[in-house]
Parts: structure tokens; C-alpha cells; sequence
């Protein structure tokens, strides 16, 4: 017993039938693609299925709903609601790979503390015991099939959290409606109106022109810290920095699940459309973040540099000049980005396409034996943007709270502590040796 029934739902259509297990759980895996329609739905399976050019994995599937279990069960995906329902002997659901799992830079952190900390049970001693408290959001993975059969490729992934899991009909039928109801009434919008658009460039200008000390040392970091952490009416009662911070860890961790899949199979994975809901309403990922931080860094200097030139600038005019910086700049080819244009960075980052680049490209150092190895079809090589050119505060860190800024200070001034202390104490010893 292989075969389920599949119910697909959305907003204007449903679609049922039978298919393999497989399928289905291909299906909820492409959740991850965060589609809200079964067209996109069934674009983004092929994120985990080959499929050609021409046909479509769910044109099996005929118009209607039907619950009634088929073979191995039933699987219903409502995309209107965000419920999975899932009574099936094939699969019980997406296959985590941890319960609970750590991320992975902590848990080599926590490995690395743990050597250095002391063997006491003291709760202050060495950041190891706190880096264990932090969690990250399930991780699920499934193997992906080349289009012919199922391969070795484990692929993993994870889910938008508001996602709800269902296990039998008459639950799913309990809960449905309401779900669905509460959904109709969400407003999407698309932020980078307020965020790359004239509040933006107002906001500068009024802060530089109004500024009691233009040439103030701190002062492009007091401007831009204020406007990150301003609520804002236009951005539904929140700051810049919640909105461009609220999807960043899901959305990087999907691009590094398709890195991988690029990485195995070959071939780039298919990207979100630019019709797609996930790309028109979707959050920021760190590369928009880190350019976003660059734009207003340079409006900010434009601004100042043209107020040491002219000395009568009203707000709306250098607001208006602000907005064509920034497209232009947003357009140009730029060596800071591996000579792409910024936009195009972001594009890409919103369309969910890594970022390759040939091991040629990826090259160093011509006389390296190494860099000479990576020139060979080794490829896709993949870059990155960070936060490390950013300035060292909350406001621009990548922390959505405070409190956990603040913990991981701390967390890194003791383990710098402990650090210290063994390298002292290891230099000590040798000095002793030597005599």
C-alpha cells in the first residue's frame, strides 16, 4: 500500500486524486516554497521531483474535493487554512531530522567552550550551558527524486510556523473554516514601499537637515538607528527593523537548502516566480538586509555632502534627489557585490537563487595549488553577504530582541575570558618547560 488520496486547496479551487506516498510528501515539502495558490504549490515541487518543462506533477489530479482514504490513506494540503491533515500508513508527516535541533555554528561554539570551560557544575562557568538553551526551528528532510527514481540526496527543509498538522477528516473539518476565515482577513502588503521608498528618503533628509551638529561623529548611526527602530503606521504598527528581521532566518535557511540541492544534483533548483505570493509579500533575507544597511549609509553621506555645498535644502527636494541615489546605485554593477548590481543581489535572494559563482571566479590566489584545484569542475562555488561591515550595536545586529543581543555579549566576553585564561595558563606551562 503505496498510494494516497491528495486534497489540494486554496482560495479558489480544489483538486483531488490519487498519487504515491511520495508525492504526497514531496507535496508538503513544497510548503517551504511558502506558495498560497495550487499553481505555485505545484511549481515548487519541483524543488524535491525532476519534472520537464512541459508537464505538471499534479495534472492527475481532477477538480473536487474527496475524503474518502484511497489505498494507504489520505493526505489533505489547505493552503487556504495552513492545515495539513495527514491519516496515512505510508508517511506519518514530514521526517524531522532532530526534535530539537541546535544550530549548527552554536553547536561547534559550545563544543569549542566546553573544552575550555572548568569542570565544575558552577551555572556562570563558560557559555557552553546557554548556547545548549538555544533552539532553532524544526528541520525536516526528504530524499529527492532525480525523475526517474528516488536518490541518495537528502534534502532538507523547514515549514512557515504557522503551518498546523491535523492527524484525521472530521478534525480538519473542525478547524478548517475558522482557519481560512482568520486568513481572508490579512492585509499583505509589500514593506520595501516604506523601506526603499519615499518615507525612507524623507526620513533621512529631515534628520540631516535638522540636525544640530551635521558633521557630529555618531551621527549617521543615531539617524539610521532611529529610523530601524520607529514604529511606523505604514508598516502596520511596527519598525523597519522587525519587518526586515521578522522571515530573514527562514528565508536564509531555504536558500541554503537549495544550495545543496544545487550543490548535488548539478543543476540550480527552480526559483519562486516573480508573480509568485512568497516573492511579492515575502520577507527579507540577510543579503537585502546588509544592502538595505549600505543604501541608507549612502544617502546618508549624499545628504551631507550636498548640505556642505549648499546651505538652502528643503526636505522634500533632497528627498526627491535621494530616491534617484538610490536607484541608481541599486542598478549599477558594483565590485562590493562580486560585479552585480545590489539589486540584483536582492532579486535573487527574494527568488530564492543562491548565489554561485565558478571556482574559476572563486580563485584567490593564481599560484595556489589550491585555488588551482578549485578552478577545475568542482563548482558551483556560493558567496555570501554578513553583517561584519555593520555597526556594532542592536539596532543593527541580527538579534530580534535585546535580551538575546545582550546574552550572546555576554555569552562571547566569557568565552574570550576562558580563552584568555587557557592561553595564559598554556604559555605559563611552556615558560616552565623551557627552564
Amino acid at each position: 500500500m503505496s498510494c494516497v488520496r491528495l486534497n489540494l486547496i486554496d482560495f479558489n479551487e480544489t483538486v483531488s486524486g490519487e498519487v504515491h506516498g511520495g508525492v504526497a510528501d514531496s507535496v508538503i515539502a513544497a510548503l517551504s516554497a511558502e506558495p498560497e495558490t495550487i499553481a505555485e504549490l505545484d511549481l515548487a515541487v519541483a524543488r524535491f521531483i525532476k519534472r520537464d518543462e512541459t508537464s505538471s506533477l499534479l495534472k492527475w489530479l481532477h477538480a473536487g474535493e474527496n475524503f474518502e482514504p484511497y489505498d494507504a490513506g489520505i493526505v489533505i494540503v489547505d493552503l487556504a487554512a495552513r492545515i495539513v491533515m495527514i491519516d496515512s500508513t505510508y508517511s506519518a508527516g514530514p521526517e524531522p531530522i532532530s526534535d530539537s535541533p541546535i544550530d549548527e555554528a552554536d553547536l561547534q561554539m559550545d563544543q569549542s567552550a566546553s573544552n575550555l570551560a572548568d569542570d565544575d557544575d558552577d551555572d556562570t562557568a563558560g557559555p557552553a550551558r546557554k548556547l545548549w538553551q538555544r533552539r532553532t526551528p524544526p528541520t525536516y528532510g526528504i530524499r529527492y527524486h532525480n525523475g526517474e527514481h528516488l536518490t541518495d540526496i537528502y534534502l532538507p527543509y523547514r515549514l512557515p510556523e504557522d503551518w498546523k498538522f491535523l492527524r484525521g477528516v472530521p478534525e480538519y473539518e473542525g478547524a478548517c473554516i475558522d482557519r481560512r476565515a482568520e486568513r481572508k482577513t490579512i492585509e499583505w502588503r509589500d514593506h520595501r514601499s516604506v523601506l526603499f521608498g519615499e518615507p525612507l528618503f524623507t526620513f533621512l533628509a529631515r534628520e540631516l537637515l535638522t540636525a544640530a551638529n551635521p558633521e557630529a561623529t555618531d551621527l549617521f548611526t543615531e539617524i539610521h538607528a532611529r529610523w530601524l527602530v520607529t514604529t511606523r503606521s505604514d508598516l502596520q504598527g511596527r519598525t523597519p527593523r522587525e519587518v526586515l528581521l521578522e522571515k530573514m532566518d527562514f528565508i536564509d535557511f531555504d536558500l541554503h537548502s537549495r544550495q545543496l540541492q544545487w550543490s548535488f544534483t548539478g543543476e540550480c533548483p527552480p526559483s519562486l516566480l516573480p508573480t509568485s505570493h512568497a516573492y511579492r509579500y515575502g520577507g527579507f533575507g540577510t543579503h537585502e538586509v546588509v544592502i538595505y544597511y549600505d543604501l541608507i549609509r549612502l544617502l546618508l553621506s549624499s545628504c551631507r555632502e550636498r548640505m556642505r555645498l549648499e546651505k538652502d535644502v528643503s526636505v522634500s527636494d533632497e528627498s526627491a534627489r535621494l530616491a534617484k541615489i538610490a536607484n541608481a546605485w541599486l542598478e549599477a554593477v558594483s565590485d562590493e557585490y562580486q560585479h552585480k548590481a545590489p539589486g540584483l543581489v536582492i532579486e535573487w535572494e527574494r527568488k530564492r537563487i543562491p548565489l554561485a559563482m565558478s571556482g574559476k571566479d572563486a580563485m584567490v590566489d593564481d599560484d595556489c595549488p589550491v585555488c588551482q584545484a578549485m578552478a577545475e569542475d568542482l563548482g558551483p562555488y556560493f558567496w555570501h553577504l554578513d553583517g561584519s561591515a555593520m555597526d556594532d550595536e542592536f539596532e543593527f545586529s541580527f538579534h530580534k530582541t535585546k535580551e538575546d543581543w545582550e546574552a550572546e555579549r555576554r555569552e562571547w566576553e566569557e568565552f574570550s575570558r576562558e580563552y584568555n585564561r587557557k592561553n595564559v595558563f598554556d604559555k605559563s606551562m611552556s615558560v616552565r618547560i623551557g627552564q
